[in-house]
């Protein structure tokens, strides 16, 4: 089953730097993370294939359930969620999930989302990279995905100055939950070894 990361405290204990530091969401985070699914809704609602639960109604009660949620899972070591704060702010950045954890062939997948309070000043691009250098150097993760609404640039640009590469495009692999219209999905991924 591998190792529980979020137990991990020299995995904790990487994922900071002098501008950052990601920890583990819990309830305690929801007030702030409720705030910054607000101020970054506009954002986050062009993309609704890819991230459909910014069509739910928002509301500090549905954030802190989703916080509960995620801590609830914790145990079953194949999703974790981290929060990205501004090392002396404590602002929340954004948050960085690892998802569908597979560690017999060591691959997972890795989804993200920002505060746009905070765009264009390469924050998220440290947090994940943080999170990247641990997954590959300490557990040597072969295969690290991330899918992308084509559309997104912001997004795509994200993972291609990660070093992500365009594996490939699923045509029409999802629909827009607002129009019906199909919408294509772009397969990053890390591969090593």
């Amino acid at each position: 089953m591998g190792i529980n990361l979020f137990q991990n405290q020299k995995f904790i204990s990487a994922l900071v730097n002098e501008e950052i530091y990601l920890h583990v969401l819990c309830e305690e985070d929801a007030q702030d993370v409720y705030e910054a699914i607000i101020d970054s809704l506009a954002h986050l609602q062009k993309y609704p294939a890819t991230i459909p639960w910014v069509l739910n109604e928002q509301s500090l009660e549905n954030t802190k359930l989703y916080c509960q949620h995620i801590q609830d899972n914790l145990s079953k070591n194949k999703d974790i969620v981290f929060v990205i704060r501004h090392k002396k702010t404590a602002r929340l950045i954004g948050l960085v999930g690892l998802h569908n954890i597979c560690w017999e062939i060591s691959r997972l997948e890795i989804g993200f989302w920002g505060n746009t309070a905070f765009n264009k000043q390469g924050l998220m691009k440290q947090a994940i990279q943080l999170l990247l250098n641990v997954l590959q150097v300490h557990y040597r993760f072969k295969r690290i995905e991330a899918f992308v609404d084509q559309e997104n640039q912001e997004a795509r640009k994200l993972c291609e100055t990660l070093n992500f590469q365009l594996e490939h495009i699923m045509r029409n692999e999802l629909r827009n939950p607002v129009d019906s219209s199909f919408r294509h999905l772009c397969v990053y991924t890390i591969v090593s070894g």
